[in-house]
């Protein structure tokens, strides 16, 4: 029974939050389709965090 309540506690807090992403998503979005430069920052910006993710999995011991 305690365990029940708190799955579901935790379930309404991961819908909630599910809500929430999707709001940042499509705020998101629509900065990005009024705003070219944007995407370009953003790609550039994710390849950016993709090589430093990279190049430290490949450094470490």
């Amino acid at each position: 029974m305690v365990e029940e309540k708190k799955l579901e506690k935790l379930q309404k807090e991961f819908d909630a939050l599910k809500l929430k992403l999707k709001g940042y998503e499509e705020l998101f979005s629509e900065k990005v389709k009024d705003n070219p430069k944007a995407s370009v920052g953003i790609a550039f910006g994710s390849g950016v965090a993709l090589g430093a993710l990279v190049g430290y999995l490949m450094n470490r011991k």
